[in-house]
């Protein structure tokens, strides 16, 4: 069986680009889920579950993850989360409801966010 290298070597800067994780961008759907609903979606390992409501983030984030907030900019907040050794950031757009993240995931009928570690 011969294998054609240049095959390999097409696949190899796609493999890369999903490797590096692309941040994902997410809409949120607006909700009044409580913290504790909204972290109970989430997966195991999971740093913080993100929800909206009226505009505002909402941030559940696990115990023992810090959460810090940058909100010069007044479009989009910096959220960065970090614990156990372990980061993920995320740009929050309240206006919009959409969140940016490396590991960014959906639960509860689109009520909320689950954010993993990078």
């Amino acid at each position: 069986m011969k294998i054609d290298i240049r095959s390999f070597a097409l696949l190899l800067p796609l493999v890369a680009l999903g490797a590096t994780g692309t941040p994902a961008t997410v809409t949120v759907q607006a909700s009044n889920i409580s913290f504790r609903d909204a972290f109970a979606a989430c997966p195991a390992g999971t740093m913080a579950s993100m929800s909206f409501s009226l505009s505002h983030l909402r941030i559940a984030p696990a115990p023992g993850v810090e959460s810090d907030i940058d909100d010069a900019n007044p479009n989009a907040q910096v959220i960065m989360l970090t614990g156990e050794g372990k980061a993920a950031t995320v740009t929050a757009n309240a206006a919009k409801h959409t969140l940016t993240a490396k590991h960014v995931t959906l639960v509860s009928a689109r009520r909320a966010a689950c954010i993993a570690p990078e």
